[in-house]
Parts: structure tokens; C-alpha cells; sequence
């Protein structure tokens, strides 16, 4: 089933935007056209594209196009420019809130609570080459220096560990922008749920992190919590120490595809408490005494980011790692164990499973 489409500058539930242009991803039905305005898609063949122009009444005017070749041509219809390569069509579209370009349908996971999206196998999201990418559920963007995008996978990127073992030096990794406290910022007062699929191509010192990496070379130091092949841990507001909430994790093999969640509850009973699930099946789990938790808010911070590939240690001392990513999720709630394993079902095929 192709994504459902309605143009809109009023936000919608459960949908995914880009642009004006809101999109269904199959978790929540969207019809009738009549009642909710959202409009059925048309699937871009292999290796093309669907574009989108908002008109005043009955749905969006959608264009196919078959080859780079047909989108440069419409494109220079559309804008009266004189495009050469489909880098510069993509460039144009992500300037536009009424015209998007659709390059491939997006898994269709759960919606509720969420509030960061990133999917490499779309071109609105990341359009195949460049630093800059553009979250699915927000305004933020987001930035891929030195990394690798492949179609494969319905679309993927690759960060190769550049740089790994100096100091305050961003690296090859995925960084993506967060938007505004109490929506995908958080303080341990707040549950929360990060998912993304990755394949590490060794043991990982920094699979997941959230700080700030900025989109140059250069961090701001900012520390908040990771994740490596082996251990969650999130540090206390003394940069470590005893009150922090650390987890030991098994089976994030490498060379092997793996849908990781973590997920976060806020005073369970008097404790805080962080699960980590692979393909849906609980890996790793501890809590700490919601009393003694010592941890510093970020829900705040304007300049925080989340890191796939990359992360700090101490004196922000960088540890970049390879591994390949294809899709990034954040949740504003703690998503159940059974929540977990919709999500790997409904994506895992895209990976081989």
C-alpha cells in the first residue's frame, strides 16, 4: 500500500510531515478522503520518484517519474529552472512547504508519541547525497558528515569510525537536530523510547549517544547517556559517580542487522528504570532508586543532539565506531515490550529478516 498524503499547515496526529505535506505510514488508518482529507499515494517505481504539488481542492497533483532524467525535465517545468542533475531538483524541493518529491515508502511503524523520525529509504528525508538530512516528524534537520548512503536496504548510511580517539572532533557520524523541550528533549522525568536499526561491523564503543555534535567537526561537549555493544549507561550530574543508571547488554552481534530499542520509565514504583530490547526480545535491564538518580536535564538545551555511530568519553574525547543505519525513532512515551516487536516485525523484512 502506497503512504497517504493531505496538505496541511494545521498538525495532524500520527502522521509523519515534510514540508506542509503530512504522511500516513500505515500504523493508523487515514480515510475516508471525505472525513480526514488525507489523499492515497502512487508507489515511485524502482529508482524513482513520486512528486507532490499542493492544489486549492481535491488532493495534491502527483507526478511519476521513472528515472533522473524524467525528474530533472519536470522539475525545470515545475520551478522554470534549467537543472542538470537530480541533485539540484532535491536541493530545490527542500526549500518548497508545498511541493515535496516521495523517493521511497517508509516503514510503517507506530505513531503514537512519536516525535523524531529519520528513514534513509526516503528522498525527503535524505536525499542520497550531501551533509543535511530532514526529520520526518519535525522541523529539525539533521547532518551525515563523512559518511556513505547505499540504496540498499530500501536505503541506508554507513559512518566508517573516522577520526575515533580524538579530542572535541565530530567524525564520521549521523547527527540528528532535536526541536523543542518536553517534545524530543528529555529529563529523566520524562519517559521516553529511542529505536533504530544498525549493523556494527565491530564491537562498538558507541552505537547511540545523545550530546551534541553540531553540523562542522567540532562538538560542544554536551553529555547526556549511550549506548555500546555491551553496556548502557547514563552519567550523573557529576560527569559519573555511583548515582548513575548503567545496564549491561548482550547480543548486539556484529555484522548482523539488529532493531534496538530502549526504552525508559520515570519512577516505577520508586525506581527509574531502562530495558533494552534487540529484534523485540529484552536484552539488557536495570533501575535506580527514583530518590538517588542523579542525572543532569536536557530537556533545555538547545544545543542537543542525538548521535548514531559517535559519542564522547570524558573531556569529550571522541569514539567514533563503523556501522551501518537505515532508521532512527524517538518516542515521547515508553513503548511496551510487545510495542517493540511491532515495530521489528513491520520493518525487519527490509533487512533480510
Amino acid at each position: 500500500m502506497p503512504n497517504s498524503f493531505k496538505y496541511s499547515t494545521n498538525a495532524q496526529t500520527e502522521a509523519l510531515k515534510r514540508g506542509n505535506f503530512w504522511v500516513g505510514i500505515g500504523d493508523v488508518g487515514k480515510g475516508p478522503t471525505s472525513t480526514t482529507e488525507f489523499w492515497n499515494g502512487i508507489d515511485p517505481p524502482s529508482g524513482g520518484y513520486s512528486v507532490y504539488l499542493n492544489k486549492s481542492s481535491q488532493g495534491p497533483s502527483i507526478y511519476v517519474c521513472g528515472s533522473d532524467a524524467t525528474l530533472v525535465a519536470l522539475t525545470n517545468k515545475i520551478a522554470g529552472t534549467a537543472y542538470t542533475t537530480v541533485t539540484e531538483c532535491l536541493d530545490y524541493y527542500d526549500t518548497q512547504t508545498d511541493k515535496m518529491v516521495w523517493g521511497g515508502e517508509v516503514s510503517p511503524v507506530i505513531t503514537n508519541g512519536l516525535t523524531s523520525f529519520i528513514d534513509f529509504s526516503s528522498t525527503a528525508c535524505y536525499p542520497r547525497s550531501g551533509t543535511k538530512m530532514w526529520n520526518l516528524a519535525n522541523a529539525a534537520v539533521g547532518y551525515v558528515p563523512s559518511t556513505t548512503f547505499s540504496s540498499a536496504n530500501g536505503g541506508k548510511i554507513t559512518t566508517d569510525g573516522y577520526n575515533n580517539g580524538q579530542t572535541n572532533y565530530v567524525g564520521s557520524r549521523i547527527n540528528i537536530d532535536t526541536t523543542d523541550s518536553g517534545v524530543d528533549r528529555f529529563a529523566k522525568e520524562n519517559n521516553f523510547t529511542f529505536a533504530f536499526w544498525t549493523k556494527p561491523s565491530q564491537s562498538a564503543n558507541r552505537l547511540f549517544s545523545t550530546g551534541s555534535a553540531g553540523s562542522g567537526n567540532t562538538d560542544n561537549c554536551v553529555w547526556q547517556f549511550w549506548l555500546a555493544s555491551t553496556l548502557f549507561y547514563w552519567w550523573d550530574s557529576g560527569g559519573g559517580g555511583n548515582n548513575n543508571l548503567q545496564a549491561s547488554v548482550t547480543s548486539i552481534p556484529n555484522g548482523e542487522w539488529s532493531y534496538i530499542t530502549i526504552a525508559y520509565a520515570y519512577n516505577q514504583g520508586g525506581n527509574n528504570e531502562v530495558k533494552i530490547y534487540r529484534n523485540g526480545s529484552l536484552i539488557g535491564s536495570n533501575s535506580i532508586s527514583t530518590a538517588i538518580h542523579s542525572a543532569v536535564s536536557r530537556a533545555g538545551d538547545t544545543s542537543l543532539q542525538y548521535t548514531l555511530g559517535g559519542g564522547y568519553y570524558s573531556s569529550c574525547y571522541t569514539l567514533n565506531d563503523p556501522a551501518e543505519f537505515g532508521l532512527f525513532q524517538v518516542y515521547n512515551r515508553t513503548l511496551s515490550a510487545d510495542e517493540a516487536t511491532t515495530n521489528f516485525n513491520k520493518t525487519k523484512s527490509r533487512f533480510g529478516l
